[in-house]
């Protein structure tokens, strides 16, 4: 095998086993075993599938089976006065730090190009990335109801800088855009009015996890990489506030992250008790069973689910529920 069979060949390994690009030194090494004959490809894919990372990323891709059991119902399903104390100490960072000009636009989308106070031309590029996400949502709601987009309202739950509420606007009947920074609705409504949909976006401030049963009820219920930055507890709580507030009829998108590489468990006393938490961007977990758990109260049932986010990291997926009994009676907004 030449070197450059044998570069295509380590790649393609890296890709399809550890599901990431090849890191420089790794791939030097493996071409040159390859290379030389040192080793060869059946042995090298034996190598890659044996490694921890190879270990790691397979027990994420079952989280609920192994690594990750259900929590236990008592950290999960707390007392609203305990709800409110664990929103109040997550909300530290969205409400400080990331409400700040050079970091408001990167805590919605963590990429180098947008930590920094944007130009309305770049509000515009920052805009047009969540078009795409927005469009495929609206799809599959039209294709699982049949019902036409200028009828359904919308809940934009995480909703931040509008990055895909200016689009449910366009498109639909009009967006409840609803988050627990009030810097973030600031920006979503003069970005509502950059691209011309202002009058169909109300913005809905959470100070508590209460505070979401104000919003009314809607068609469709959205929420993408949002509900994962607040502890289990409340992100069980504001997953059934969600469910409620799918009309008959409507559907909920929602994105739950079910598995995360290092950790090691939630305890309501120790999250208080830590002097550090809060005070940047977490990522916590909602294991499947006690997601199903929550749906099931709820009167709700998993119309389909799909993987969104599998690595090394964490695992997440974007559930879609349907409402089968209870709910809340709402009068259209």
């Amino acid at each position: 095998m030449d070197s450059s069979e044998a570069t295509a060949t380590v790649a393609l390994l890296y890709r399809a086993v550890l599901g990431r690009e090849a890191d420089p030194a790794g791939l030097r090494h493996h071409t040159e075993e390859l290379a030389s004959g040192r080793c060869g490809v059946p042995q090298l894919l034996q190598r890659f599938l044996d490694s921890a990372e190879a270990r790691e990323r397979r027990r994420l891709w079952r989280p609920n089976l192994t690594g990750f059991p259900a929590f236990p119902e008592a950290e999960v399903f707390v007392a609203p006065d305990v709800a409110d104390a664990l929103f109040a100490k997550t909300a530290t960072y969205w409400r400080q730090t990331a409400a700040r000009p050079e970091e408001i636009y990167w805590s919605v989308l963590t990429e180098k190009n947008w930590n920094r106070a944007l130009t309305p031309d770049d509000r515009k590029a920052f805009l047009r990335t969540g078009e795409p996400y927005a469009n495929r949502v609206l799809a599959a709601f039209q294709d699982l109801t049949g019902r036409p987009l200028p009828a359904v309202r919308c809940l934009d739950f995480g909703c931040g800088v509008g990055r895909l509420a200016v689009h449910f606007a366009a498109r639909t009947a009009g967006v409840c855009a609803v988050d627990f920074s009030e810097a973030h609705l600031a920006e979503l409504r003069e970005n509502a009015r950059l691209f011309g949909g202002a009058d169909k976006v109300s913005t809905w401030l959470l100070r508590l996890p209460r505070d979401l049963d104000a919003v009314p009820a809607c068609d469709l219920v959205y929420s993408f990489v949002a509900l994962q930055h607040n502890t289990p507890p409340v992100m069980a709580r504001m997953l059934r506030g969600l469910l409620d507030h799918v009309r008959p009829g409507g559907l909920a998108f929602l994105h739950l992250t079910l598995a995360k590489a290092g950790y090691e468990g939630f305890t309501v006393r120790e999250y208080l008790a830590d002097p550090q938490a809060g005070t940047r961007m977490e990522v916590h977990i909602l294991p499947r069973a006690n997601v199903d758990e929550v749906a099931r109260r709820a009167g709700c049932e998993v119309v389909r689910s799909a993987c969104v986010g599998g690595n090394d990291y964490a695992y997440s997926e974007e559930f879609v529920f349907r409402r089968v009994a209870g709910g809340r009676d709402a009068e259209a907004g």
